[in-house]
Protein backbone atom coordinates (compact mmCIF):
# COMPACT_ATOMS: atom_id res chain seq x y z
CA UNK A 1 0.00 0.00 0.00
CA UNK A 2 1.76 3.14 -1.02
CA UNK A 3 -0.58 6.09 0.24
CA UNK A 4 0.76 6.35 3.99
CA UNK A 5 1.90 9.69 5.42
CA UNK A 6 5.60 10.26 5.72
CA UNK A 7 7.38 13.09 7.20
CA UNK A 8 10.03 14.37 5.31
CA UNK A 9 12.56 17.07 7.05
CA UNK A 10 15.42 18.66 5.26
CA UNK A 11 17.91 21.57 5.04
CA UNK A 12 18.72 23.62 1.98
CA UNK A 13 21.14 26.96 1.27
CA UNK A 14 18.92 29.87 -0.65
CA UNK A 15 20.64 30.45 -4.12
CA UNK A 16 22.65 33.74 -4.42
CA UNK A 17 20.32 34.68 -6.96
CA UNK A 18 17.26 34.36 -4.94
CA UNK A 19 16.71 38.17 -4.05
CA UNK A 20 15.34 38.08 0.00
CA UNK A 21 11.82 39.63 -1.04
CA UNK A 22 11.14 36.45 -2.97
CA UNK A 23 10.95 34.16 -0.25
CA UNK A 24 8.09 35.45 0.97
CA UNK A 25 6.53 34.80 -2.94
CA UNK A 26 8.09 30.86 -2.11
CA UNK A 27 6.38 30.96 1.01
CA UNK A 28 2.76 31.73 -0.16
CA UNK A 29 3.17 29.74 -3.75
CA UNK A 30 4.14 26.70 -1.54
CA UNK A 31 1.53 26.53 0.89
CA UNK A 32 -1.12 27.08 -2.11
CA UNK A 33 0.87 24.11 -4.16
CA UNK A 34 1.03 21.87 -0.92
CA UNK A 35 -2.63 22.15 0.28
CA UNK A 36 -3.45 20.78 -3.24
CA UNK A 37 -1.35 17.47 -3.17
CA UNK A 38 -2.69 16.95 0.39
CA UNK A 39 0.69 18.05 1.85
CA UNK A 40 1.59 20.24 5.13
CA UNK A 41 4.38 21.06 7.18
CA UNK A 42 6.56 24.04 8.33
CA UNK A 43 9.55 26.14 7.26
CA UNK A 44 11.93 28.13 8.88
CA UNK A 45 14.63 30.25 7.06
CA UNK A 46 16.85 31.79 9.11
CA UNK A 47 20.66 32.95 7.47
CA UNK A 48 20.00 31.70 4.00
CA UNK A 49 19.56 28.22 5.04
CA UNK A 50 15.80 26.94 4.93
CA UNK A 51 14.43 23.94 7.24
CA UNK A 52 11.82 22.51 6.29
CA UNK A 53 9.32 19.46 7.20
CA UNK A 54 7.23 18.22 4.14
CA UNK A 55 4.25 15.65 5.78
CA UNK A 56 1.67 13.86 3.27
CA UNK A 57 0.86 10.54 1.40
CA UNK A 58 4.65 9.38 0.32
CA UNK A 59 4.20 9.36 -3.46
CA UNK A 60 2.82 13.39 -2.88
CA UNK A 61 6.32 14.20 -0.45
CA UNK A 62 8.38 12.21 -2.90
CA UNK A 63 7.31 13.87 -6.03
CA UNK A 64 7.71 17.69 -3.93
CA UNK A 65 11.03 16.78 -2.87
CA UNK A 66 12.41 15.83 -6.21
CA UNK A 67 10.94 19.39 -7.65
CA UNK A 68 12.68 20.97 -4.86
CA UNK A 69 15.98 18.84 -5.35
CA UNK A 70 15.72 20.64 -8.98
CA UNK A 71 14.89 23.83 -7.50
CA UNK A 72 17.95 26.28 -8.84
CA UNK A 73 16.70 28.88 -5.40
CA UNK A 74 17.81 26.38 -3.42
CA UNK A 75 21.14 24.43 -3.12
CA UNK A 76 23.04 22.08 -0.86
CA UNK A 77 19.84 20.03 0.01
CA UNK A 78 20.88 17.75 2.86
CA UNK A 79 18.03 15.43 3.82
CA UNK A 80 17.81 14.83 7.58
CA UNK A 81 14.98 12.24 7.92
CA UNK A 82 12.34 10.80 5.99
CA UNK A 83 9.69 8.65 7.99
CA UNK A 84 6.50 6.75 8.10
CA UNK A 85 4.02 8.92 10.24
CA UNK A 86 0.59 8.09 11.71
CA UNK A 87 -0.44 11.28 12.95
CA UNK A 88 0.93 14.80 11.66
CA UNK A 89 2.87 17.54 13.74
CA UNK A 90 1.92 20.21 11.03
CA UNK A 91 -1.60 19.42 10.19
CA UNK A 92 -1.58 23.65 9.03
CA UNK A 93 0.55 24.50 6.34
CA UNK A 94 3.17 26.40 8.77
CA UNK A 95 5.84 28.85 7.13
CA UNK A 96 7.82 30.67 9.03
CA UNK A 97 10.54 33.59 8.41
CA UNK A 98 13.10 33.98 10.80
CA UNK A 99 16.11 36.72 10.45
CA UNK A 100 17.80 35.86 13.11
CA UNK A 101 17.01 39.16 14.59
CA UNK A 102 13.26 38.40 15.47
CA UNK A 103 13.04 36.59 18.76
CA UNK A 104 10.93 33.22 18.67
CA UNK A 105 7.80 32.64 20.39
CA UNK A 106 9.91 31.34 23.70
CA UNK A 107 13.07 31.69 24.68
CA UNK A 108 13.48 27.79 24.94
CA UNK A 109 14.39 28.07 21.37
CA UNK A 110 17.23 31.11 21.90
CA UNK A 111 19.56 28.33 23.39
CA UNK A 112 22.95 27.98 21.53
CA UNK A 113 21.63 26.68 17.62
CA UNK A 114 25.71 25.71 17.54
CA UNK A 115 25.58 22.23 17.96
CA UNK A 116 28.58 19.74 16.41
CA UNK A 117 26.24 18.11 13.58
CA UNK A 118 24.92 20.92 11.81
CA UNK A 119 24.58 22.49 9.05
CA UNK A 120 24.62 26.68 8.63
CA UNK A 121 22.12 28.04 11.34
CA UNK A 122 20.25 24.43 11.91
CA UNK A 123 20.75 20.96 13.21
CA UNK A 124 21.08 18.15 11.45
CA UNK A 125 19.85 15.95 13.88
CA UNK A 126 16.25 14.65 13.81
CA UNK A 127 14.74 15.85 17.05
CA UNK A 128 16.18 18.95 17.03
CA UNK A 129 15.53 20.04 14.00
CA UNK A 130 11.76 18.70 14.63
CA UNK A 131 11.64 20.95 17.93
CA UNK A 132 13.04 23.97 16.21
CA UNK A 133 9.98 23.84 13.21
CA UNK A 134 7.17 23.09 16.20
CA UNK A 135 8.37 26.17 17.94
CA UNK A 136 8.03 28.52 15.34
CA UNK A 137 5.17 26.96 13.87
CA UNK A 138 2.42 26.58 17.13
CA UNK A 139 0.79 29.61 18.12
CA UNK A 140 1.91 31.68 21.49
Amino acid sequence: MNDFLVQLIYISRRSPDLPLEGILSIMESAAENNKEMNISGAMVFRRNHFLQALEGPIQNVNELYKRIMNDNRHSDLVLISCERIFVRAFQNWGMQYYDGESPPKSKKILGPLVERNQIGPFPCDKNRALEILLEYSNPV
